[in-house]
């Protein structure tokens, strides 16, 4: 193998390592880097200088890795990690306190562990009726929040049980899994855990960086992934409104590195960017392990979509108005909210009557108006919403 290329031997399907994995080769293609191929259970990175391509996606993933570590917390290491990691990095390990600082360590060292292509091998055997996973060479234990399909709360409350798989790995391949982990990390809030966003398949360029733009737009917004309906309208609205550079600039003031980024994000020729996006949602809690409790396959489709008009030209007051009713139902915590985007949702892509829809939005709106004693949504705006959802043209009087 040459040093022009790069092959992944990806994991078995449906472990996090595997979409970690392609959501690191995916971030190649995010930032139009190198050439990125799926054949079978094979990705392909090629570049004419694949040293300088992994450089560069090294300095793009600790840009990104700056924004999330200002925009949110980490999660902590866990105790086993640390003895683990003493044979590898026995000088640095005692400074190290979050998963975060883990990753940063690893994203600069890329360029050494991986600019030099050739195969990264995944080796599977079973002895004595115990599977074992060795990602490379046996050198060191999978972190432990890598783990989260082998600890499971589903049986026993907070006694986690463990499946008997061993999975093993070297540097290299954790230098790998750690770039998946910044480029998917999606914060830690009190209604989800800790939020991961993959690609569970290699994408095309525009798909990579529309994804990128979601997952970025969610963590400096702080937007709870929970419910998933209320979290799709609300992450399409401001991704609609940060298309805007003046827009762009006064939403993100407060991260400049953020800010950066979404700038070459939104300055790609990709047409019909938010349509087909899709993410697998991974929510995590940590307690004496680490253990999935949803995974969610979430896609933003043409449906969706049909929010944008909402806006008239660069005036967005409307769509911006849908947002902020939107965020009432993140997390949860006012349920007519919920509904009322529920049945939106479903009027947009079809599986619900428009006028039935027109009807509910309107009165748990006004209801709720009521109650707040304030204004969630204006006449004017509600009769927007109302017309892209029938396709009709309504006078003032019927809201």
């Amino acid at each position: 193998m040459n040093g022009d290329q790069l092959v992944v031997e990806l994991p078995p399907p449906g472990m996090l390592i595997r979409e970690l994995a392609i959501t690191a080769l995916n971030t190649f293609k995010a930032f139009n880097i190198a050439n990125v191929t799926q054949v079978g259970d094979e990705i392909i990175v090629s570049h004419s200088n694949l040293s300088v391509a992994v450089a560069e996606l090294s300095q793009e993933l600790q840009k990104i890795h700056a924004v999330k570590s200002n925009a949110s917390r980490w999660p902590f290491l866990h105790r086993h990690d640390r003895g683990t990691l003493r044979t590898a990095i026995p000088q640095a390990v005692d400074s190290l306190e979050t998963y975060g600082d883990l990753a940063q360590l690893y994203l600069g060292r890329l360029p050494s562990l991986l600019g030099s292509g050739g195969r990264l091998r995944v080796t599977i055997s079973s002895r004595g009726g115990k599977q074992s996973i060795i990602l490379g060479q046996d050198k060191l234990a999978l972190p432990q929040l890598f783990k989260i399909e082998f600890y499971e709360v589903g049986l026993t409350y907070e006694r986690p049980y463990q499946l008997d798989v061993e999975i093993r790995l070297d540097e290299v391949w954790l230098s790998l899994l750690l770039a998946g982990f910044t480029a998917s990390y999606m914060g830690m809030r009190g209604s989800d855990g800790i939020v991961l966003s993959t690609t569970p398949r290699v994408l095309d360029e525009c798909s990579s960086l529309s994804w990128m733009a979601v997952n970025l737009a969610s963590i400096l917004e702080n937007a709870p992934t929970n419910p998933t309906i209320p979290y799709l309208i609300y992450t399409y609205a401001t991704l609609i409104l940060l298309e805007d550079p003046g827009r762009r600039k006064a939403m993100l003031k407060g991260y400049p590195v953020g800010l950066e980024v979404l700038e070459r994000i939104f300055s790609s020729p990709c047409e019909r960017r938010w349509e087909g996006v899709e993410m697998r949602v991974h929510r995590i809690v940590a307690g004496r392990a680490f253990a999935e409790v949803s995974r969610e396959d979430l896609i933003l489709g043409s449906g969706i979509a049909r929010l944008s008009e909402l806006c008239n030209g660069r005036n967005c007051d409307c769509l911006e108005q849908l947002r902020d009713f939107a965020r009432m139902g993140l997390g949860a915590e006012n349920p007519k909210v919920v509904n009322a985007l529920t049945i939106l949702y479903e009027a947009l892509i079809g599986s619900r009557h428009p006028a039935e829809a027109s009807y509910y939005i309107l009165r748990v709106v006004r209801d709720l108006e009521e109650t707040l004693n304030r204004r969630l949504l204006s006449s004017y705006c509600l009769r927007r919403l109302l017309e892209v959802l029938t396709g009709l043209r309504l006078d003032q009087k019927t809201v």
